[in-house]
């Protein structure tokens, strides 16, 4: 069942705990909204997901809604955690950034700094 919930959810269950510690941390109006949302997506996932019993449909709603609601978010600041996608197009700037210092004439010291 664990691994069912880990596929879910898309987290394990040591990140769960810490998403419920987060969540409890809330402000009671944003724990609401959550509850909310979780509602909404449990009747999502009953229909796309007919064979998981209800409490197990619940519990992954309600996970999912925590996510959205700004859990795998930077310090609750909006920002997502970065894919592996978003990382390419980091080093990309990065790269680009070196490109233009070597471009400008600035010292090779000040490039690998940008470059490590």
């Amino acid at each position: 069942m664990t691994e069912q919930l880990n596929l879910i959810t898309g987290l394990t269950e040591h990140e769960r705990k810490k998403l419920f510690s987060w969540v409890a941390s809330l402000p009671e109006e944003k724990i609401i909204e959550i509850f909310q949302e979780g509602v909404k997506k449990s009747f999502q996932l009953k229909e796309e997901r007919p064979d998981l019993h209800g409490r197990i449909t619940k519990y992954c709603a309600f996970v999912m809604a925590a996510r959205k609601g700004g859990w795998d978010t930077i310090k609750g600041k909006g920002y997502r955690v970065a894919d592996q996608e978003q990382y390419v197009d980091f080093s990309h700037l990065r790269k680009a950034s070196a490109a233009g210092l070597i471009q400008r004439g600035r010292t090779p010291v000040v490039r690998l700094k940008i470059l490590a």
